[in-house]
């Protein structure tokens, strides 16, 4: 009822997923009506379309429950909650619990990612030239002045 009265397109007809990313999600939806076709695209419309503040990913596929010749229910079948970007929740969450610091939990999914704290930055110290762990450069020949 919620997609028939979006835009006044009459009585639902249809309802499919048009385009997909590569990882499978749901880029565009085409929704027809008795009066008229409407598109939605990117994430944020779809998900205000289909299910607002409730569609967990847009990895999902569409199954129409008929009745009779009228579309009666439309079931969202998920396969995901995240973002397709590799950092799955509930496998971090997992990690969380386990004490595990949550540098380390980026790490982990993002092994080649430089974690940088920029309200924090390190300031390298200047080093005179010669001097390091290896390298001293003392003269003990030298006579200290007397103030």
């Amino acid at each position: 009822k919620r997609v028939e009265r979006r835009k006044n397109i009459g009585s639902l007809r249809h309802l499919r997923v048009v385009g997909r990313t590569s990882s499978g999600r749901a880029q565009a939806v085409e929704v027809v009506g008795a009066g008229g076709t409407l598109m939605y695209t990117g994430s944020k419309g779809i998900s205000d379309l289909l299910s607002p503040n409730s569609l967990r990913s847009t990895l999902f596929t569409v199954q129409l429950v008929m009745k009779g010749k009228k579309i009666s229910r439309v079931i969202l079948w998920g396969a995901g909650t995240g973002s397709g970007l590799g950092f799955p929740r509930a496998g971090a969450l997992g990690q969380a619990s386990l004490g595990i610091d949550w540098r380390e939990i980026v790490r982990h999914y993002f092994p080649r990612l430089e974690i940088k704290d920029f309200l924090h930055p390190t300031v390298e110290k200047k080093r005179p030239k010669g001097v390091g762990p290896y390298k001293r450069t003392l003269d003990f020949h030298k006579q200290k002045k007397n103030k």
